[in-house]
């Protein structure tokens, strides 16, 4: 990846079979140029699904594009309609214009932690969740990747988020679940886009493993839902 004169990474545009474009600016594309994060180009998606399946073989990069992608067109549609509302109320209220001046910070922001968020994965994903319990079987966990995501980001990727400005505490604190209750302002939205019910983790994973195995799932009007 070639870089600018500032150091960061040159905006790319990313061809991808199931969004079409990817968009990753200088400051993402700084970050994943990360070893840490590169290493996701070598986890497949669907374990060994591939052995059957044999066009099966994408990867957690692929698929952490796609919901940074998805996440941007989320928040973009949220900015472009200007309103939210409140408990108990009926009729939507304008964004605060503070908020306004904030989006491609906060879009920004959305993006980076749609692409840390699986940066725990293992070499053949929650394949092996149930093997990494017995490793740490002082922490018992249903999702290990989700620990390691946390450690990955302290251990590797502080300096690199301090430099382009993030925080990386602040991040931990979106990506971790046992904290979700204590975010507020918009950090409440980005947490429940990237981990919920009806995240655009879901969004992106159920059209394209199904795009790569082909199979069709019943599930394809993301956008919509969007």
């Amino acid at each position: 990846r070639h870089s600018e004169p500032n150091g960061l990474a040159q905006p790319t545009i990313i061809d991808d079979p199931v969004h079409g474009c990817v968009t990753i600016d200088g400051s993402l594309g700084s970050i994943m140029s990360q070893p840490i994060v590169q290493r996701l180009h070598r986890v497949r998606q669907l374990s060994f699904s591939f052995t059957k399946f044999l066009s099966a073989a994408h990867s957690r990069l692929s698929h952490v594009l796609g919901v940074a992608h998805n996440i941007e067109m989320a928040l973009t549609g949220v900015f472009s309609r200007g309103v939210y509302y409140e408990d108990n109320t009926s009729a939507p209220l304008p964004l605060p214009e503070e908020i306004r001046q904030e989006q491609q910070t906060l879009i920004q922001k959305a993006k980076l932690l749609a692409i840390l968020h699986d940066l725990g994965h293992g070499p053949f994903g929650h394949a092996l969740d149930n093997y990494v319990g017995y490793v740490n079987s002082h922490e018992p966990t249903p999702n290990p990747d989700k620990i390691y995501s946390r450690l990955y980001v302290e251990r590797y990727l502080s300096r690199p988020l301090q430099e382009l400005g993030f925080s990386p505490e602040e991040l931990l604190r979106i990506l971790n679940g046992e904290e979700r209750a204590y975010l507020k302002g918009f950090d409440v939205l980005i947490g429940d886009l990237i981990d919920s019910p009806m995240d655009m983790d879901r969004m992106d994973y159920l059209v394209r493993d199904a795009h790569m195995t082909g199979l069709s799932m019943g599930f394809t009007n993301s956008e919509a839902l969007i």
